[in-house]
């Protein structure tokens, strides 16, 4: 055992590590907001769940015809849950981002008034298909008009204002695992 080598090989290894760090905590953090997705709710300090929808699809085009069922909160189509992104924007930083425009309102909430322009919709009969596609039998004008909107705070990803004690201590405890990992590795 040569400890002069050793201290030169934890001090390479600790070098390769401040270099790849953020690679891993922005791993940490992918899977992080994947979990809130899963278990549909938030983890600050213990799980905060996500307020239910009361909306429901029809199941028939799932091969069970008649029933109603739910599918996970803010799960439609999945891209607000496919779509997190992680980046270093320097060093010692990590970051989160998404480029789904609607993912702050459902992150932090929004409850107030919303401008919808004028604009032109289709009018869909209930006998009007070609094959099995439904077909547009006319258009009508819609006037602008102002709506109001409560859409109740669903957070999956941690912000300055809304930390997450859960979300730290997963970072820490993967960093202090590497940090051991290359001190006791022989």
């Amino acid at each position: 055992m040569n400890i002069a080598k050793d201290i030169e090989r934890i001090g390479r290894e600790l070098k390769a590590y401040q270099r790849d760090v953020y690679k891993k905590v922005g791993a940490v953090g992918l899977k992080f907001i994947d979990d809130n997705f899963r278990l549909q709710g938030y983890q600050a300090t213990k799980i905060i769940p996500w307020r239910a929808t009361k909306k429901k699809i029809n199941t028939l085009a799932l091969g069970r015809p008649g029933h109603l069922t739910s599918r996970g909160i803010l799960q439609g189509i999945g891209r607000l849950r496919r779509s997190p992104r992680t980046d270093s924007p320097g060093p010692g930083l990590v970051r989160w981002y998404t480029d789904v425009v609607y993912a702050a309102v459902h992150n932090q909430g929004f409850n107030g008034n919303e401008n919808v322009r004028a604009h032109i919709r289709r009018i869909k009969t209930r006998d009007s298909f070609e094959g099995r596609k439904q077909k547009s039998t006319g258009v009508t004008g819609v006037k602008s008009f102002t709506r109001h909107m409560n859409i109740p705070r669903r957070q999956f990803m941690p912000t300055v204002d809304r930390p997450s004690e859960i979300f730290n201590k997963q970072i820490w405890t993967k960093i202090n695992t590497d940090v051991q990992h290359i001190f006791h590795h022989t």
